[in-house]
């Protein structure tokens, strides 16, 4: 799409309005340099969005960015933005988790990179390497899937030999 030096100025404006809300917050320089990474993360989103969808409609710039236009307006990317983020974390989890299963699993066969380390030791490092994602529900849900492992493999101790 070609512009005007005018219509950019316009769309420039009504950026600077709408998406920065004329700059009138008290926030720190810190704060905007991470603002900025999150807008242009939600710009780069709507345009793989694009990429993979090209026959979809999407308002000139001019309309997407105006501060009034409630339908189809660049703020409605902020809850496209957090759900694709959460799911990311959501994903990252889920993979950290089973990544710790399978090295209960190998430690109890002798097999691994950690056959070589007791119990504590593997759950030392296992609980340094979760400790960084600073993620609680991570924390949380380690905890769950540690005592299904650790469960798991007492009640298989426990049964008796004619069981087995």
């Amino acid at each position: 799409m070609i512009l005007s030096e005018p219509e950019v100025r316009e769309i420039l404006n009504l950026i600077w309005e709408s998406v920065y809300g004329k700059l009138q917050s008290n926030a720190t320089e810190k704060d905007w340099l991470k603002y900025q990474d999150t807008a242009f993360n939600r710009v780069n989103m709507v345009a793989r969005w694009l990429t993979r969808s090209p026959g979809h409609w999407i308002p000139k710039p001019h309309i997407y960015f105006h501060p009034n236009n409630e339908r189809n307006r660049f703020k409605k990317t902020w809850q496209w933005y957090v759900k694709q983020e959460t799911l990311k974390i959501e994903i990252r989890n889920q993979l950290l988790l089973q990544q710790v299963k399978s090295e209960w699993q190998q430690h109890e066969q002798n097999k691994g990179r950690f056959r070589e380390k007791t119990r504590l030791q593997l759950f030392r490092i296992q609980q340094k390497r979760l400790a960084g994602y600073r993620d609680e529900s991570l924390n949380q849900a380690y905890q769950q899937c540690l005592q299904r492992c650790l469960h798991l493999k007492n009640l298989k101790r426990k049964q008796p030999a004619y069981a087995q």
